[in-house]
């Protein structure tokens, strides 16, 4: 108790309180008589979150208003009147939090604690039995010594004699300091406080406390302490002489305030910001530094071998060094992205930097971050990192999409977006031309000599194209054998030039194919000089010119007119209207039996499409093909034909007939979707892939025999029936048809009416394919059988099935239904090939 005696006095006095509580985490206030506020410290501040100016002289209750009730301060009053330490604990709503609040009489100024204890549950007697029984000096003692076993923060009071360094000794430890340092009470008093110290104990920090307290201040440090097992913790502490004693010696206060917390995060920071450091010294891509002034701070190993320069004795310009390896422009460009970083406009630039060299090519992908791992927010951080090969992937790639395989010219995509930007800058003055070719003869070449032979007449075609242009022309291959050309600052004598030029090349022979082979070209012309015409609409001028100048005969040149505007005026309309009327339900469906010549019996139907307009009447089925082709709808068109004809077979399964019915597929169809669509159209009307045959045409098929094929096995594969339209006019072979799945093969009427002069070759032609089309296991169907000698015959020579006139008119499904009810139904077979 001796011991604590002068300390009690010191205590008392306010000022030489806040150095040794100033730092304390439980908040604390001094109060006069009146209960108005002396003095709080920085934890009373933080906790209620006032300005110490503003509440320094109010009341108590001001500073709580409503803390628990009116009890709060009556039996605060009855404390001090009885000389005991109040203790008092209620939720406070201002704070929405329990509050302890704690109490201590004086003559002259009180102290008070109070802290947070929602998560705490603490059971204190406020009046032990000992305090009340005491003197008024041991009262006092235990008083102060409460004050600091309060504290939440370890508290240790020693001495230190100067001279005598064995007299520096624990004089007194609070509970906290028992519970975070592992060392009882009874074992610290009498210890000396490097109890605490360890192996990386900054002395450089313990020297500059030992000044401080020796001149009388409050010193503060952040330092890494021991406990009792060796376990080491970070404090901040605060150490504070309390008083002088006549011998030389003097007591001291230190309290530690815990930044085990605070610490973990820094070191976790610390640890991370050398991994990131290591990582971007690792990186293959060139990491540069700068600071605002644009200067090299730091480079990776990466960015040094290339170039990147860094000297701490001399600043560097990033600016001087990117201008020599990445060129003016790219440097410039990177410099304007480091201002708006710099500047906080953007959080990230990233830019591809052509950094060609004079060996190689070479492209540089550059992103500026601003510099997180700088101590102070300035600065930014610069990526360079090598993507040559993907722009360069990326430039392949975009001329592939933008140019055809074969030829290498340009393609439609490319021709549409510079047809584009040539209208818009074409003018009265400058008008704009596109001529679209087409070849005479190709088809001819393809049919006889074969693809191979035909890609490389193709190939042949486009370098005379190139060659006979002059100026800056953009010449493009559409497809097949057409080609259009753009002819900027045009007019009718200079096409007529190009055209004349153009007719010269394509005509002269082409000796480099086995045969030789002579061509003639089909050229129609549109000019414009409409800004705003639609690049659409010009190549489809010219695609109509194209086709009067076919018309005309061969290497005929036709420039767009007001009579073909209004053709395509007639044209555009009718390919608007079959859009209404495809999903209108304006079309509808007629069907033709195929019969078994020799019975009668139908085996099954064709379903043709016919399509009655509101104001022109009936238009005819090739044109209704020719406008849904031309205005891109052909697989909207199909899907619906396709889906009407399975609605009619399972309205006939419901009357309780069972015959097939084939649609025409077009090339359009066999790409994208089509598989699905077929597969979803049989399972929603709920019938069997063999009701539903599907007739191709050679030249549908031969359009891109590889797809082709592989779609009409799967759908073979999957159960339907696969038909060979119009056999005998394209460019097919029976020998052919042995790689192909289908089921049976449709003669095409052209042969089938001269089989009336039976000694005619059309005769012979019908009689040798039908032979080999039953040797290859295949069914022969004829089409367009009008009399009954073209039956006659065709039975004759052992075709099976036909299809016409003779038996009926393509008829409405109640005629059909009729017909089938009084001819009978066959049964149709898969072929057994």
């Amino acid at each position: 108790m001796a011991i604590l005696d002068p300390l009690q006095f010191r205590l008392g006095d306010p000022e030489l309180m806040k150095s040794a509580l100033q730092n304390v985490s439980d908040g604390v206030l001094v109060l006069n008589q009146d209960n108005c506020i002396v003095w709080l410290n920085k934890s009373a501040v933080r906790i209620l979150g006032v300005i110490e100016a503003e509440v320094t002289g109010k009341n108590l209750v001001d500073l709580f208003p409503g803390f628990g009730g009116g009890d709060f301060i009556t039996s605060l009053a009855k404390c001090y009147a009885d000389h005991t330490i109040f203790q008092f604990e209620d939720y406070y709503s201002m704070l929405d939090a329990n509050i302890e609040f704690i109490a201590f009489p004086g003559a002259a100024l009180r102290m008070c604690l109070f802290r947070d204890v929602t998560q705490r549950y603490r059971v204190r007697d406020a009046t032990p039995d000992g305090w009340r029984n005491s003197s008024k000096s041991e009262v006092q003692a235990d008083m102060y010594r409460a004050v600091v076993d309060s504290i939440g923060d370890p508290v240790l009071i020693a001495e230190l004699d100067p001279m005598d360094r064995a007299r520096h000794r624990i004089l007194y430890v609070n509970n906290a300091f028992e519970r975070r340092t592992g060392y009882p009470h009874e074992e610290a008093i009498d210890a000396s406080p490097e109890i605490v110290f360890g192996e990386r104990t900054d002395l450089h920090a313990l020297a500059r406390i030992a000044i401080a307290v020796y001149g009388g201040r409050v010193a503060s440090e952040e330092m890494e302490f021991y406990r009792k097992d060796r376990s080491s913790y970070w404090a901040a502490i605060s150490v504070a002489k309390v008083f002088d004693r006549e011998d030389g010696s003097f007591v001291y206060v230190a309290i530690h305030h815990d930044l085990d917390e605070r610490k973990a995060q820094e070191i976790a920071a610390a640890r991370r910001e050398e991994f990131v450091r290591s990582v971007i010294e690792s990186l293959p891509a060139e990491v540069v530094m700068i600071d605002s002034k644009s200067n090299i701070v730091a480079v990776n190993r990466s960015a040094s071998r290339s170039g990147w320069h860094f000297d701490e004795s001399i600043p560097r310009s990033y600016l001087e060094i990117a201008t020599h390896i990445l060129g003016a422009k790219g440097a410039e460009r990177i410099a304007s992205g480091i201002r708006d970083v710099l500047a906080r406009k953007i959080d990230r630039f990233s830019v591809d930097v052509n950094a060609a060299r004079e060996d190689r090519a070479r492209w540089l992908h550059v992103d500026v971050v601003p510099n997180v791992l700088a101590s102070e927010e300035t600065g930014v951080v610069i990526s360079h990192t090598d993507v040559t090969e993907r722009v360069l992937g990326a430039q392949r790639l975009s001329w592939v999409a933008d140019h055809d395989a074969l030829t290498g010219l340009p393609n439609r995509h490319l021709l549409i977006r510079e047809l584009r930007d040539a209208i818009s800058n074409c003018g009265p003055e400058n008008l704009l031309g596109l001529i679209f070719l087409d070849l005479d003869g190709f088809r001819r070449v393809n049919d006889t000599l074969g693809h191979e032979a035909g890609d490389e007449l193709l190939t042949e075609v486009a370098m005379r194209l190139s060659f006979s242009s002059h100026r800056n022309e953009l010449i493009a291959r559409l497809g097949g054998d057409e080609f259009v050309i753009l002819v900027p600052d045009a007019s009718p004598n200079l096409i007529n030039g190009i055209a004349s030029n153009i007719i010269d090349a394509i005509s002269e022979p082409y000796t480099s194919i086995s045969s030789q082979i002579s061509l003639s070209i089909a050229q129609g012309v549109a000019i414009t000089s409409d800004k705003t015409f639609p690049a659409a609409d010009l190549l489809r001028q010219a695609d109509t010119a194209m086709y009067r100048a076919k018309e005309q005969g061969r290497n005929k040149v036709v420039f767009f007119d007001e009579e073909m505007a209004t053709q395509l005026a007639t044209r555009l309309e009718l390919e608007s209207a079959l859009k209404v009327a495809i999903t209108s339900d304006q079309l509808t469906q007629v069907y033709q039996p195929i019969v078994e010549i020799d019975s009668g019996k139908v085996v099954a139907f064709e379903a043709l499409l016919r399509w009655n307009h509101i104001t022109r009447g009936p238009i005819r089925p090739y044109e209704v093909i020719a406008l849904a082709e031309d205005a891109g709808i052909m697989q909207s068109l199909g899907k619906w034909v396709l889906r009407r004809a399975a609605r009619q077979v399972r309205e006939w399964l419901n009357q309780g007939v069972r015959v097939p019915v084939s649609v025409n597929v077009s090339v359009n169809q066999l790409v994208g979707s089509f598989l699905e669509e077929v597969s979803s159209t049989v399972e929603e009307f709920a019938i069997e892939p063999a009701l539903l045959h599907l007739e191709v045409t050679e030249s549908a098929v031969m359009a891109d025999p590889k797809l082709s094929i592989s779609t009409l096995q799967e759908l073979s594969d999957m159960g339907f029936s696969i038909m060979m339209d119009d056999f005998g006019t394209g460019q097919s072979t029976l020998a052919a048809l042995k790689g192909l799945p289908v089921d049976a093969v449709k003669l095409d009427q052209s042969f089938v009416s001269g089989l009336d002069a039976s000694e005619g070759p059309d005769a012979q032609i019908v009689d040798a394919v039908v032979r080999l089309t039953t040797a290859l296991g295949l069914h022969a169907i004829a089409e367009g059988v009008e009399t009954g000698f073209q039956a006659s015959s065709l039975s004759a020579s052992g075709c099976r099935y036909a299809q016409g006139y003779h038996f009926l008119y393509p008829s409405s499904a109640e005629q059909a239904l009729a017909y089938m009810r009084q001819k009978g139904i066959g049964v149709w077979k898969p072929a057994s090939k």
